[in-house]
């Protein structure tokens, strides 16, 4: 298997910035570690915790690659908004890369989902388990309408399951 040309992708992308003259004038550099340090502490805390663990049986290695991935495109795409709402999106947004990268079978655990949701009891699938504790994290930084919106765009999203 071929191995990834790191060095070739980096100077390539450095190249196409540098032509169309992109500058990042959302952040000092002060701001963006900062904002980076706190959204990935408190992400990294969220899924250390042992519950966490047990529930998602993610190697440390790809939980490690997942945080690193979501934190950098949380804080880069949502450069307007708190660091606290950073940090909510980066563990949302890592449960939803954890759940695309798993090659579990979650059928026999959605066969209840609709009724489940129906009637308020707790999801059967380990991932909307954890999602749904954690929403409300999320959802307390939003009004009604963009609530609905991100709670629609979730289901969409994982009704391949």
């Amino acid at each position: 298997m071929e191995t990834f040309p790191t060095e070739y992708f980096l100077g390539t992308a450095v190249r196409l910035l540098e032509n169309v003259k992109y500058r990042d004038s959302n952040y000092t550099r002060e701001e963006r570690v900062e904002n980076l340090q706190y959204a990935y502490n408190k992400a990294a805390a969220h899924f250390a915790q042992e519950r966490q663990q047990q529930i998602l049986k993610v190697s440390p290695k790809r939980l490690e690659a997942s945080l690193r991935t979501i934190v950098g495109m949380v804080v880069y795409s949502w450069a307007k908004v708190s660091k606290e709402l950073m940090a909510d999106l980066s563990i949302h947004y890592t449960y939803t890369l954890i759940l695309d990268d798993s090659e579990d079978d979650p059928h026999p655990q959605m066969l209840t989902y609709f009724d489940d949701l129906q009637s308020g009891n707790q999801q059967k699938h380990p991932w909307w388990m954890l999602v749904n504790e954690h929403f409300p994290n999320v959802l307390r930084h939003f009004g009604p309408f963009c609530s609905l919106n991100l709670i629609r765009s979730t289901l969409d999203c994982k009704s391949a399951l």
